[in-house]
């Protein structure tokens, strides 16, 4: 499944691959919530900040899919883990 165009003020990296056109896809972005409500593990886990070059560190959150880069398209393809709520 193809993953759309990025949001302004967002970016998607791949983080944990081979290269760095796969790997855990990773969501930046100075929008993002502080974390899981209610759920300090899977804040910790997931809402990281990151360095990123020369934009510094950034606030992140990895999403736990697994996704390769192929042009200027991302295609995810599985689940790392799986995150299911029962409410």
């Amino acid at each position: 499944m193809a993953i759309g165009d990025n949001v302004p003020g967002w970016s998607l990296h791949l983080r944990g691959g081979e290269t760095t056109n796969e790997g855990e896809i990773v969501v930046v972005s100075k929008f993002l919530s502080l974390g899981d409500w209610r759920d300090e593990g899977r804040t910790r886990a997931a809402f990281r900040q990151v360095e990123l070059g020369a934009s510094g560190v950034q606030p992140s959150y990895f999403r736990g899919d697994r996704a390769v880069r192929r042009g200027s398209r991302v295609y995810c393809l599985d689940l790392l883990y799986l995150l299911l709520k029962i409410l």
